[in-house]
């Protein structure tokens, strides 16, 4: 691949990524930090790493309460096993570490998020809120994955495939191709889906995808979670290119004010005839 190309597509990317994060992220989910032990957030986010949990964390700068708070201690009595909580206090050092890795310190406070356990930020509460709503951000597995690459501005090649599904070799062919150039694979990330797993059946529907789909498929997302492309069977790195070709032109090429689409610049009023400045 000439080095234009690998430029353009590097501009394609850039284009592309918009963060989903809540907050005034930084450009990274940053979770492999080696901070004091002691810092209670830090703390939190390994042991739930490490047992598969969800984290639900209050920001606040004092200890008085509020319907966002008293919300987050009465949800926080009743979600199951699978969903911890932990309360940190922006405006004490040893507390730092998640506030730093999140950039809430500036944020409008108190502030609740929830964090998947591979550190993906699943949503955010300023005001108060229940149960149902938390459950919801619990997402799947295959879906943390994926909010986590877009969170770190990558595209994802989502690959449907199973011991039942044809062509699993060949549909990986052409992504392996493309993510063989350094400078594109660090845009990039590879998350397979099985579509016979039960655990993903939300998602599967979400994307069309029965559990009993015969030949592998290959999904091109870019954030916030934008389909550019799917190919049935084999893939190439040529089509890949040309898809993130044509993504590029079509964001360039959007004319439609407040159209909806993140990735689209607005364009600009023109400036009328005549008169004073």
């Amino acid at each position: 691949m000439s080095s234009k190309i690998r430029l353009s597509i590097a501009v394609i990317l850039s284009i592309a990524v918009l963060s989903v994060l809540p907050v005034q992220a930084d450009e990274t989910v940053k979770i492999s930090v080696d901070p004091p032990i002691q810092d209670p957030g830090i703390a939190a986010v390994k042991a739930a790493a490490e047992t598969g949990q969800f984290l639900m964390v209050l920001f606040q700068k004092t200890n008085e309460s509020s319907p966002l708070v008293q919300a987050f201690e009465t949800v926080g009595q009743s979600l199951s096993a699978n969903v911890k909580s932990v309360v940190i206090n922006t405006e004490k050092p040893e507390e730092s570490g998640l506030v730093d890795n999140y950039n809430v310190r500036f944020a409008p406070l108190p502030m609740v998020v929830i964090l998947a356990p591979n550190g993906a930020l699943t949503g955010n509460f300023k005001k108060a809120f229940t149960q149902d709503q938390v459950e919801a951000m619990l997402l799947s597995p295959v879906s943390q994955q994926c909010l986590l690459a877009f969170q770190q501005q990558k595209i994802v090649f989502l690959c449907v495939q199973g011991k039942n599904t044809a062509s699993n070799p060949e549909a990986l062919d052409g992504v392996k191709r493309f993510r063989n150039e350094p400078t594109l694979k660090k845009f990039s990330e590879v998350v397979m889906i099985d579509p016979t797993d039960p655990d993903e059946k939300k998602l599967l529907g979400q994307l069309g995808i029965a559990s009993e789909t015969a030949v592998a498929e290959t999904f091109l997302l870019a954030p916030p979670g934008r389909v550019v492309n799917k190919w049935t069977g084999p893939t190439s790195k040529e089509a890949i290119n040309k898809a993130l070709r044509t993504l590029m032109k079509a964001q360039q090429a959007c004319q439609i004010p407040n159209c909806g689409d993140p990735s689209c610049e607005t364009p600009k009023e023109s400036s009328p005839q005549g008169g004073v400045n």
